[in-house]
């Protein structure tokens, strides 16, 4: 699951769902969109893990049951650090294993370093260190 907000020019925040198939390709199955409140400094901050979980499990129930009628279950989930978004995840399907997204583990690695050797001179000892 990941989101965007960056995909048009009206401010709207787009959450993907996508699976991986047995070729390792990442394959969109569905898409929740929020607009964000007219008060809203960010769209990205205009929803909440609440309603994000209602439409995760609109989401499972619109799956249906396989052929020995059991729901739609998630084992695995790869997301960013949101907190709203791991908690919509954990209360739709309890037992799912949530992964941090590598792209931002190091994206925060990075930010992170950029703060700290902001007071390191550039050239040699910035390279060093």
């Amino acid at each position: 699951m990941d989101s965007t907000f960056g995909v048009c020019s009206t401010c709207v925040l787009v959450f993907f769902l996508m699976v991986v198939d047995k070729r390792n390709v990442g394959i969109p199955v569905g898409s929740i969109i929020f607009t964000p409140w007219k008060d809203a400094k960010a769209g990205h901050t205009s929803y909440d893990g609440p309603l994000l979980k209602e439409l995760l499990g609109l989401f499972k129930e619109g799956m249906g049951m396989n052929k020995d009628g059991e729901p739609f279950d998630v084992q695995v989930a790869n997301t960013d650090n949101d907190s709203r978004e791991r908690f919509a995840l954990v209360e739709v399907w309890p037992v799912i294993f949530l992964l941090l997204c590598l792209f931002h583990t190091w994206q925060a690695w990075h930010n992170g370093l950029t703060q700290t050797l902001c007071c390191v001179p550039k050239g040699p000892p910035h390279q060093e260190v």
